[in-house]
């Protein structure tokens, strides 16, 4: 898969996947959620695991890209996941309760992201 492609498919699924959980399809979100994961796996092949890809992706207009861009870049770039994923708690509805926890639980050492 491309670059293009692989950035192509990450929008994609994540939109999809923050569309079906606004709302309120929980199969559909776990589907592209697994979609989207797929596609986590080629970024993380890249010599830098993806971080350039996923620290291009947190500036996307849509908020559902950001938000599962910062979180999987938590691990990489933690300083400028945390201060996407904060901007994104005050997004309505799933996105901003989401971000919240994804912080929280990466504060406590909690969180392990592929």
């Amino acid at each position: 898969m491309t670059s293009k492609k692989t950035d192509q498919a990450f929008k994609e699924f994540a939109i999809a996947r923050g569309e079906a959980m606004d709302r309120g399809n929980a199969d559909e979100s776990n589907r592209m959620h697994e979609k989207l994961l797929e596609v986590l796996g080629v970024i993380r092949m890249q010599p830098d695991s993806g971080k350039e890809m996923l620290s291009k992706l947190i500036s996307d207009p849509n908020k559902h890209v950001r938000y599962s861009a910062a979180a999987y870049l938590l691990p990489l770039d933690e300083r400028v996941a945390k201060s996407v994923l904060t901007k994104l708690t005050k997004e309505p509805p799933f996105v901003g309760f989401n971000s919240s926890m994804v912080l929280q639980e990466w504060e406590k050492g909690n969180l392990e992201l592929p």
